[in-house]
Parts: structure tokens; C-alpha cells; sequence
């Protein structure tokens, strides 16, 4: 039964997919189109095999690059709500992350603890970075925790 769920919502999902790619051909500079089809496939590819999610993840990650860049160059991203900016940033986080660039990832997380201070994003973004932190104090092939 399950298996034949999946396939009856393959087309449709593949037209979704299609129709987003369409709207941005069309519109490649519009940041609306960018940012709603990078938040739809940022939050469907968690829910995604790697091999499914892997190229979502990857379209998701350009979209909120090209809003940030644009939102940088138009100097208005300060004015957007904390919830925009920090859905923005944090998206940005967690697909370079997912993408396996755990430096760029950082770099977001970093810029999150500065940019919403006294936010759930900030708190986020903390535990992240935290987590790392210990993750890369682990000992491994030619590593040691002693001094």
C-alpha cells in the first residue's frame, strides 16, 4: 500500500518541481520566487533519502544565496522581520551543512549569533556551534586529546 502511495505522488511531485523551476527561468532574479521555492525544498528534503534530498538541498542552498546576496546589495535585509532572517540564514546553515561544507555552515551559525542576538535562531545556531565544537575535540586517526 505505502509503495503505491509513493508512486502515485511522484508525478505530482515532480510537477511541483517543474513548475518551481519554471517560475525561476522565468523570473531567475525575482527573490520571492527564489525564497519560496528554497523554503519548500529546504523543508521537503529533510524529510528525504540522501539521494533524494542531495539535489533539492543543493537548488535550496543557491535560492537563498541569491535572496541574501540580493537582500545584501539592496541593503534591506536588516529590515526584514528576525522570522525572514533568520529562516534566510539558518536555511543557509543547514544546507551547506547537509551538503557536507561544515565551514560555510559555520560561518552562517557564526553570523546568526551575531545578527539575532536574544533569538530562538541565536539559541539554535549556539547549540550548533557548540556541538561542533566538541564534535572536532573527538579523537581520531592521528588525533589525541592529550596536551
Amino acid at each position: 500500500v505505502e509503495r503505491g502511495l509513493a508512486e502515485r505522488g511522484k508525478a505530482p511531485a515532480q510537477s511541483s518541481l517543474d513548475e518551481m523551476a519554471e517560475a525561476v527561468k522565468m523570473a531567475p532574479d525575482n527573490i520571492y520566487v527564489r525564497a519560496r521555492r528554497g523554503v519548500l525544498l529546504i523543508s521537503a528534503s529533510r524529510a528525504m533519502p540522501a539521494a533524494m534530498a542531495g539535489p533539492l538541498t543543493k537548488l535550496a542552498v543557491e535560492d537563498f544565496e541569491k535572496v541574501l546576496e540580493t537582500r545584501e546589495r539592496e541593503q534591506t535585509l536588516a529590515q526584514r522581520s528576525t522570522h525572514q532572517r533568520g529562516e534566510l540564514l539558518t536555511g543557509l546553515a543547514d544546507g551547506w551543512n547537509r551538503m557536507g561544507n561544515a565551514g560555510k555552515a559555520r560561518g552562517y551559525f557564526e553570523r546568526i549569533t551575531h545578527d539575532l542576538k536574544g533569538t530562538i535562531y541565536e539559541e539554535k545556531a549556539k547549540a550548533w556551534l557548540a556541538l561542533r565544537h566538541l564534535q572536532d575535540l573527538r579523537p581520531g586517526p592521528g588525533r589525541s586529546l592529550s596536551v
